[in-house]
């Protein structure tokens, strides 16, 4: 998590990357300073909404969010799983950025995970007109590389070649570079030491 004045950020990948779990480990992280700070932080995840209203409510209506208006402290707002809110509310990006113009932004953190393909390019040129360039980043998460799912296999009491070996005899390396997935390889190989005998099966 950047430290700054102010704010905004932003986390991308394919599914299955990890977004939401880096979003978590990021809140962990401000949570354990927010108590110190007497800061605030919030947590929405926005795939849970189909309408406009009731997404505005969830948010910009929140105890949470309404006492840090009323306050002088930071507030760390995490929005999670945008891609999937804008396939039922198209006009999330613009509401967003409308109702953020109208908020004291120097004491408001706003994160927000997103699938790349599904970033919208406006919504970010509206968090760097707020927010400007140098306290707005977008991070995009990378693949596994091969010695990380080495490092997982160590860790899950695996013989980290002997699990390389198997990935690539049953051709299942796109499994293996995200992390929701390669956590079922390393449960499968843990229970049977190799991968079912048809890839299909697997």
């Amino acid at each position: 998590a950047r430290q700054a004045a102010v704010e905004g950020d932003a986390i991308g990948g394919d599914p299955g990357i990890g977004k939401s779990t880096s979003m978590l480990a990021q809140k962990g992280i401000s949570d354990a300073r927010v108590k110190e700070a007497g800061e605030a932080s919030q947590w929405v995840d926005l795939r849970a909404f189909q309408t406009d209203a009731r997404l505005v409510k969830a948010i910009f209506e929140d105890p949470v969010f309404l006492d840090w208006k009323q306050g002088k402290h930071r507030l760390h707002l995490f929005l999670d799983s945008l891609d999937e809110c804008l396939l039922r509310i198209d006009s999330v990006a613009a509401l967003l950025l409308e109702e953020f113009k109208r908020l004291p932004i120097e004491r408001l953190s706003v994160r927000i995970a997103c699938r790349t393909f599904d970033w919208p390019r406006g919504l970010e040129k509206g968090l760097r007109e707020l927010w400007g360039d140098d306290s707005t980043q977008v991070y995009e998460l990378a693949p596994l590389r091969r010695r990380d799912v080495a490092e997982a296999a160590r860790t899950n009491r695996i013989d980290p070649d002997s699990f390389l070996v198997e990935i690539n005899r049953k051709e299942v390396v796109p499994l293996a570079i995200k992390p929701a997935t390669l956590e079922f390889l390393l449960n499968t190989f843990n229970r049977e030491s190799q991968f079912p005998s048809a890839k299909k099966d697997l």
